[in-house]
């Protein structure tokens, strides 16, 4: 219910700061998309020199849109660093033929500790963790690069936890990341009733974050930017 709710009241608070927007004069995002409290969105910049352009942020200003739907709920915004910026566990880099290219993000406060083999666990849930991050690095990575970097950071990540790297290497070599059809069907199966309009719940991050063939310019104009709220506790 909590992700239902956040998500209804994101695509709310969205349409108020269009329209706002568009009562305003401000240029309104040409990519938009949300998940949970986090917003990624694509702002185009104008060119510097044409007299259409203004000295104002088209970013401040929309974020200004948002935070003027509610209170108690204000946005701040992050910028693209090096053409990159994180958003949930996705880099998202702007490649210069106007492409987005993915990755894994992890944050600077990520410390690499995982399910030690000497662990009260059963082994097969660090089998099935080391699976898991294997099928996010096949879900995520937009190219063979950055899904070989992905894996081989894996494999030494659980090797400096403990486990054995030629184990973890014959275990990466076999995978193959489950389809979403398999997904799907499994979950129908496991599930004795399902809720209504189940077909449209997405199974993939992809289908809700459509980045991977997202072109967003090759002009330096179009700048992503994330916008995260910060909902103040009480006083």
């Amino acid at each position: 219910l909590m992700v239902t709710v956040s998500q209804l009241w994101m695509i709310h608070t969205m349409d108020k700061a269009i329209d706002n927007a568009r009562e305003r004069g401000i240029a309104i995002p040409r990519f938009i998309t949300i998940y949970m409290d986090d917003v990624w969105c694509v702002i185009q910049y104008g060119r510097q020199g044409l007299r259409n352009s203004t000295a104002s942020d088209p970013a401040v200003d929309f974020n200004e849109c948002l935070n003027a739907v509610h209170p108690s709920v204000q946005f701040t915004r992050e910028i693209e660093e090096n053409n990159s910026i994180p958003f949930l566990d996705i880099l998202l880099t702007r490649e210069p033929n106007g492409k987005i290219s993915t990755k894994v993000y992890r944050k600077p406060s990520n410390t690499n500790i995982t399910i030690k083999p000497q662990s009260c666990q059963h082994p097969s849930t660090a089998i099935a963790n080391f699976k898991g991050e294997l099928c996010r690095a096949h879900r995520i990575c937009s190219s063979q690069e950055n899904l070989k970097k992905e894996i081989d950071f894996i494999i030494n990540l659980f090797e400096d936890n403990g486990h054995k790297r030629e184990m973890l290497e014959k275990m990466a070599k076999e995978y193959t990341p489950p389809s979403l059809q398999q997904q799907t069907s499994k979950s129908k199966k496991q599930s004795k009733t399902s809720a209504p309009n189940s077909q449209d719940t997405p199974d993939n991050l992809f289908d809700v974050l459509p980045f991977r063939g997202v072109n967003i310019g090759d002009e330096p104009q179009y700048k992503p930017y994330a916008c995260i709220p910060f909902i103040p506790g009480p006083t």
